[in-house]
């Protein structure tokens, strides 16, 4: 009778314990939590972050979360918290927000900018004021820059993107849409606008233009009289080849 018994419960008690896990992840993946010590429910929210370089450590709250530059974190209290991203030989990418009743925060395709020592420059054999003048084309972009300003065109309206330390000369995407190639009087920097990290890649000559391809991570300027290009992929055949480093 008892193992009669037992038999019928079992399949009573495996569909309870489906029930409640499934209950259970719906639970948490539509951001909710129950707080043991205020013994309540609270809402969370999920932090998606990606890193373009591979093997990225990312540190959420000063807290190492992962090693594999992309991934998601559920269950955060929303708040103000702390992300990071670092890489050896790469310039950490800081970024500090605010987790609302959006209840998400979505960081991806965040470029990790290489040391000097890991980016090459060489000089090209062409003629500055013809090079320049036949990739004026590739300058069409919708940025627009108004003294320490930087804005975004689109249609016959404007919206702001940032604003910066010095009068901007140019201005234009870097590699992807949240990046900026930003160009003054002292040099070239790239700029995640949005943690507003921004790092010097070079020095230029003050009236030089710059030239940068969309979707690439080379950049073209003018130093010392000279056209250069300078490379922020690092590779071990054209590392040797480097004419100059910074």
């Amino acid at each position: 009778m008892r193992k009669y018994f037992v038999k019928a419960l079992a399949p009573i008690f495996s569909i309870s314990v489906f029930i409640t896990a499934f209950s259970l992840s719906i639970f948490l993946v539509y951001g909710y939590r129950y707080d043991f010590e205020e013994k309540e429910v609270v809402s969370t929210s999920v932090v998606d972050v990606c890193i373009i370089q591979e093997n990225a450590n990312i540190y959420l709250d000063q807290e190492l979360r992962t090693s594999d530059s992309c991934d998601k974190f559920f269950g955060m209290d929303l708040g103000r918290h702390k992300l990071e991203a670092k890489k050896l030989d790469y310039f950490s990418w800081k970024k500090d927000f605010y987790l609302g009743r959006e209840r998400a925060a979505v960081y991806k395709n965040v470029f990790l900018i290489p040391r000097h020592e890991f980016m090459s420059i060489v000089e090209l054999d062409e003629d500055i004021d013809l090079f320049f003048e036949s990739k004026k084309e590739d300058f069409n972009n919708p940025i627009i820059v108004d003294g320490f300003e930087i804005w975004k065109k689109k249609g016959d309206k404007k919206s702001f993107i940032t604003r910066y330390s010095v009068p901007v000369q140019q201005a234009q995407y870097f590699y992807n849409s949240s990046n900026l190639l930003i160009t003054t009087n002292e040099g070239v920097y790239v700029c995640d606008f949005e943690a507003e990290n921004c790092q010097l890649i070079t020095s230029k000559d003050s009236d030089s233009s710059i030239f940068h391809k969309l979707h690439t991570k080379k950049i073209t300027f003018v130093k010392n009289g000279l056209l250069q290009e300078i490379s922020l992929k690092y590779s071990k055949d054209n590392i040797e080849d480097t004419e100059e480093s910074l």
